[in-house]
């Protein structure tokens, strides 16, 4: 499985809440998880409509 999100980010988003927050490595490997099926959905629907690339509106 490819890394989609930068742990850094998410992190620094993370301390910024208030209450400041942390992340636990597994919410990561979920995260990574969501947004590869959702990138997948994308493709499937991309090739469906006959295009080679992948639109805000196939998310």
């Amino acid at each position: 499985m490819a890394d989609f999100i930068v742990k850094k980010a998410v992190s620094d988003w993370a301390h910024k809440r208030k209450p400041k927050l942390s992340v636990s490595g597994e919410t990561y490997k979920e995260l990574n998880k969501h947004v590869e099926a959702i990138l997948k959905a994308a493709a499937e629907r991309t090739e469906a409509n006959k295009r080679k690339t992948i639109m805000a509106h196939d998310l």
